[in-house]
């Protein structure tokens, strides 16, 4: 048969397509939905997918594998799980949980995932980091030698936290945890205007778990008006959120602090706080059929922190030197540092802040606080005693009891305790009261404050040993007495004399309302003119 022209012409026509032909095919591995039900979903054929690894329903709507057990793999929600039912296709998506990181990230507030919440539209230029990595090893590690400086001179002075430590901020609900930390973040702006070169620039991320929406709104509206966004990343889980997202939320900031660690630059991540985040987790544990164990947490729980804290570290000069410090935050029930989370996270960090207000008063007694100042009537000039308490001592009617005008206390020579020793013993008592209360913002007037409380401590003693009190016995009643002075500020007590007498009952057995030593006490507090 005769090869003809137009059949060359078609089989080169078809060795050239065939030769630019390519095959290029993609697997995915799907699974079903076997059950699903308070954000966990169990799921059967997916048997190649890893831990940690991120899925996807046929919703839309994704998760994380964390269960991998024989017959099925047990899937946390990242979101509703009402879209989610029985049979529902499940697909991998063969990559581990990431989240997106860069400087393209800050003044920016986003969810566990990255995803920007704040109106501002999608994020420009960046990269992604996993959630979940190594912290650096040994040789990658530089000893801690660069301060970190909070602004508060307190924390500078006494605990200084240097660039790629972790502190712990640990105490009781209203008494300034979140205060510090925010305030920590704010000083930072004075700071970065100084900053000659990247490396003396500090950047911040701050990570709220489990706190309301209006907290949130209202922390990026203080750190908006203080022009603090400029240099911060906030990461935001609140108590709306499914308890996956709140679990997932440090570590997502964790990742985002670490692209500027592992670039030579040097950040601060506050977590607040951990404790909710371990709340959440036992959440997820117990509805993973995980076994309970102390206070219901997962045997692991430790392991939850440790590999997270351990992130915060100071590199090498071989790797970068750049830092990553670590400020978490830990809320504790009633003062008890022994519970099992506390515990755990301070054997972790290094240094802690103990945020703590003990009432060691009687019962009776209740300190009440609005806007910063004692809920007491302001006092008008009039002396008038008010209606006498259940138990005190009753005058006559139409009665009144004299008030001489304040005399010239006379100075103990020697004083009971130097002021040196007394203006310590009372800073560490009602430092950190006083700035958690938002009283006082400067820790400068903080210490005129006690300077004052010095003064009038001193001129209390004085008058009570004048009168013949043994100051052994003052000493041991020091408690009771800086009760009186604190709990009671100027206006407060002169209008509150039922209360001072019966704490002087506890000092001077025969005392009454119309003794002496009562006047003169109340004539050296009235002399002192505190106002804290």
């Amino acid at each position: 048969m005769e090869f003809s022209p137009r059949a060359a012409e078609l089989t080169t026509l078809l060795e050239s397509r065939i030769s630019n032909f390519y095959t290029n095919f993609q697997v995915d591995e799907i699974g079903r939905v076997v059950s699903v039900g308070d954000g966990i979903a169990r799921v059967y054929g997916l048997n190649e997918i890893q831990a940690g690894e991120m899925v996807e329903f046929a919703s839309g709507v994704k998760g994380i594998a964390l269960n991998l057990e024989n017959e099925n793999v047990g899937i946390v929600v990242f979101g509703s799980d009402t879209a989610i039912k029985e049979g529902d296709l499940v697909k991998r998506t063969g990559s581990i949980v990431d989240v997106p990181a860069g400087k393209a990230m800050l003044g920016r507030v986003v969810d566990a995932l990255g995803v920007p919440i704040d109106g501002r539209g999608a994020l420009s230029d960046h990269e992604r980091r996993r959630v979940e990595v190594k912290a650096p090893g040994i040789i990658e590690r530089k000893s801690v030698h660069e301060p970190m400086q909070t602004g508060l001179k307190a924390v500078d002075s006494l605990v200084p936290i240097g660039r790629g430590q972790r502190e712990l901020i640990i105490g009781d609900r209203q008494t300034g945890k979140t205060a510090i930390a925010i305030d920590t973040i704010l000083n930072q702006k004075q700071m970065n205007s100084r900053a000659a070169s990247e490396s003396e620039t500090l950047y911040c991320v701050y990570v709220a778990v489990g706190q309301k929406r209006s907290t949130v709104a209202q922390l990026v509206q203080i750190l908006s008006e203080a022009n603090a966004l400029e240099y911060s990343i906030l990461v935001a889980a609140t108590a709306s959120d499914p308890a996956p997202l709140q679990f997932l939320a440090p570590y997502s900031g964790c990742a985002m602090g670490e692209y500027f660690r592992d670039n030579g630059m040097h950040a601060l991540i506050i977590y607040d706080d951990l404790s909710k985040q371990a709340v959440a987790y036992r959440q997820m544990s117990l509805l993973l059929r995980r076994p309970p164990g102390r206070e219901a947490f997962p045997g692991d729980v430790f392991y939850l922190h440790s590999r997270l804290l351990e992130r915060a570290a100071k590199r090498s000069d071989q790797t970068g030197a750049g830092s990553l410090t670590a400020l978490p935050v830990i809320e504790t029930q009633a003062g008890d540092v022994s519970a099992y989370i506390p515990t755990n996270v301070i054997s972790i960090r290094i240094y802690s802040f103990l945020l703590f207000f003990f009432l060691q008063f009687t019962s009776s007694l209740t300190v009440a606080w609005c806007d910063g100042l004692p809920l007491s009537p302001p006092f008008d000039g009039n002396f008038a005693d008010p209606a006498p308490e259940a138990g005190m001592p009753q005058e006559e009617p139409g009665h009144e009891i004299p008030i001489p005008l304040p005399p010239e206390i006379p100075r103990l020579d020697p004083p009971l305790i130097s002021a040196q020793q007394r203006f310590i013993e009372l800073q560490d008592r009602f430092q950190f009261y006083y700035i958690g209360r938002h009283q006082i913002k400067d820790l400068a007037e903080l210490a005129v404050k006690v300077g004052r409380a010095v003064q009038i401590e001193t001129d209390v003693e004085a008058a009570l040993v004048l009168d013949g009190y043994d100051p052994g016995r003052i000493r041991g009643r020091i408690s009771e007495i800086r009760g009186i002075l604190f709990t009671h500020p100027t206006r407060a007590l002169l209008l509150s004399e039922q209360t001072l007498a019966r704490y002087l009952n506890e000092i001077e057995t025969n005392g009454t309302r119309q003794s002496a030593p009562y006047m003169r006490l109340v004539s050296a507090i009235r002399n002192s003119n505190l106002i804290l």
